[in-house]
């Protein structure tokens, strides 16, 4: 047998077993088909009430166990060390630059400014 004569004896096989087949009215198929969406509606709602009142649970429960363990003072911010200099009174210093003596060099007169060297003040660490 090939494939094509093993096809046609399944399509005919099966047209014959659906000819024993006892098809249900269209009273009982409409019947069934409500009975299948009720039920499907009735247990939605069921899982989502049941949903909700164990998530209503479980929050009561965690916000009662956190009001339980908070601490009574609210902390105070952690203290962030600076590197800005202060006075004794506890100010910040702002710095002072003095610009008086710098010299700028320009390899272009008609170019904008660009500082090439800047003065260093040596100092006698000896």
């Amino acid at each position: 047998m090939n494939i094509i004569e093993k096809f046609v004896n399944y399509i005919r096989s099966s047209r014959q077993e659906l000819t024993k087949v006892t098809w249900p009215s269209r009273d009982v198929t409409t019947r069934y088909s409500i009975l299948v969406i009720v039920i499907s509606i009735s247990v939605a709602a069921f899982f989502g009430v049941l949903d909700i009142g164990l998530t209503e649970l479980v929050n009561k429960t965690l916000v009662e166990r956190a009001v339980q363990t908070a601490p009574a003072a609210v902390p105070e911010a952690p203290v962030v060390p600076t590197t800005v200099p202060t006075d004794a009174s506890g100010q910040p210093i702002q710095p002072e630059f003095d610009f008086s003596e710098v010299d700028i060099e320009t390899s272009d007169p008609n170019a904008d400014i660009n500082i090439e060297t800047l003065p260093i003040e040596e100092t006698n660490n000896q």
